[in-house]
């Protein structure tokens, strides 16, 4: 109603529905709320209700809200249907959070499936950055000696090296962070349905966390252990 009557009382109205067999014009006598529809889409899909009698199907679906265990009154809706034709059959009776999960067990598959390889990234390139970045530093070993020659403090040296980290990681952050963002979009429809966004803010946060400790760590460590080791035996050694 808001998409195609924006602002307006379409109670009355009337659109067309083109089928292979015909066109059939509709007339509007209510407005229900939005309803997520089969195909998974964040936003819904347009949906509309039609009497039975102007559109029989095959199969139908009774959905009933319960207070209390919704598996204890599965007789009683059995009873029910068949008080209005006996002969109608009742195969399946499922909980609403089993109907989803049925739905969704292939997203859920592909979720579990993507998080493994996501966790294996994770550790892959925690170790990657902490043995690139400890190496570079330990290359620095010299200047390093140098500076703490000519009168730098152990800490000073450290913070240099630390702030001159940070700004790498800074840009590699960055520059993941709009990549994650834009390939986000190819598994939104995968994740809908499963509790998880997209764009989930502990993923977001989290990872850059951790990658950006594990580099800070491994900034920290060799330039440390450098800043503390005699500056004369350092260049003798070089």
């Amino acid at each position: 109603a808001n998409r195609f009557w924006p602002g307006e009382n379409v109670v009355g109205a009337r659109f067309r529905i083109v089928r292979a067999e015909a066109e059939e014009w509709i007339q509007i006598i209510g407005v229900v709320g939005d309803v997520r529809s089969p195909r998974e889409a964040e936003e819904g899909d347009p949906q509309i209700y039609i009497p039975f009698a102007q559109n029989p199907q095959a199969a139908m679906i009774v959905l009933a809200r319960t207070a209390g265990d919704p598996e204890s009154v599965g007789p009683d809706l059995r009873r029910a249907v068949w008080a209005v034709d006996p002969q109608q059959p009742v195969d399946e009776m499922r909980t609403l959070n089993e109907a989803i999960y049925q739905r969704q067990s292939g997203n859920y598959a592909l979720v579990m499936l993507f998080s493994t390889f996501a966790v294996f990234a994770l550790v892959m390139a925690a170790v990657g950055i902490y043995g690139v970045m400890s190496y570079s530093v330990s290359q620095r070993s010299a200047e390093i000696s140098i500076r703490r020659a000519l009168g730098a403090e152990a800490n000073d040296v450290s913070r240099m090296v630390l702030l001159q980290g940070a700004k790498m990681l800074l840009l590699g952050i960055a520059v993941g962070l709009v990549g994650a963002f834009g390939l986000s979009r190819l598994i939104a429809g995968v994740v809908v349905g499963t509790g998880i966004s997209a764009t989930d803010p502990v993923t977001f946060i989290g990872v850059p966390v951790i990658l950006g400790t594990v580099a800070l760590i491994a900034n920290y460590v060799p330039a440390w252990r450098a800043a503390r080791i005699d500056p004369m035996s350092a260049l003798r050694m070089e």
